[in-house]
C-alpha cells in the first residue's frame, strides 16, 4: 500500500514539472576592429577578472571554453529558461549550471567573436539560454574591461 502511494507521488510530482518553454537564440556575434591576438587578451584578462575557470584553450583554433559556473536560481532565471519543477517551483537548493564557449574568426582588419553559453540545473534538468550571458560577455570584450556581474546578465 505504501509503495502505492510513493508511485502516485512521485508520478504527479514529475507531471507538474515542464521544460524549457522558450527557443535558444542565435549564438551571439560581433566584429571588433581589434587584433586575434588582442582580443585574445581582452578574453582571457575578463575570464581572470570575473574568475571564470577555465575548461579549454586552443590557441591555434581560437578557442576558449570555461569550466562549470555556479548561478544561484534567482539569477540563473534570468539568463536560462529550465521549465519548471513541483507546480512551477525547483528546489531552494538549486543553481543553474553555466559554460560560456568563445571562438574567434580572425580576419585582415577586425576578428570576428561567437559566443555560446549552455545551462542545466544542479538537478540535471537542460535549460534553454536567454542570450543574456553571450550579449554580457560580448559587451564586457568589446569594452576592454570587466564589468560588474549583474550588469553582465541584465
Amino acid at each position: 500500500m505504501n509503495r502505492g502511494l510513493v508511485i502516485a507521488t512521485a508520478l504527479l510530482m514529475t507531471s507538474c514539472s515542464y521544460g524549457p518553454t522558450i527557443r535558444p537564440p542565435e549564438p551571439a556575434y560581433v566584429r571588433v576592429a581589434l587584433s586575434a591576438d588582442s582580443t585574445w587578451h581582452r578574453i582571457l584578462e575578463m575570464y581572470t577578472d570575473l574568475e571564470f575557470p577555465i575548461e579549454t584553450v586552443d590557441r591555434a583554433s581560437w578557442f576558449i571554453r570555461s569550466g562549470l559556473l555556479a548561478i544561484p536560481e534567482l539569477l540563473g532565471a534570468d539568463v536560462a529558461d529550465c521549465g519548471g519543477g513541483w507546480l512551477g517551483k525547483r528546489a531552494d537548493n538549486e543553481y543553474v549550471r553555466a559554460r560560456a564557449t568563445i571562438l574567434l574568426r580572425p580576419g585582415r582588419d577586425s576578428t570576428g567573436i561567437r559566443v555560446v553559453a549552455g545551462f542545466s540545473t544542479s538537478g540535471f534538468a537542460e535549460c534553454v539560454s536567454r542570450g543574456k550571458l553571450e550579449r554580457g560577455l560580448l559587451r564586457m570584450i568589446t569594452a576592454g574591461r570587466a564589468l560588474p556581474w549583474d550588469s553582465v546578465i541584465r
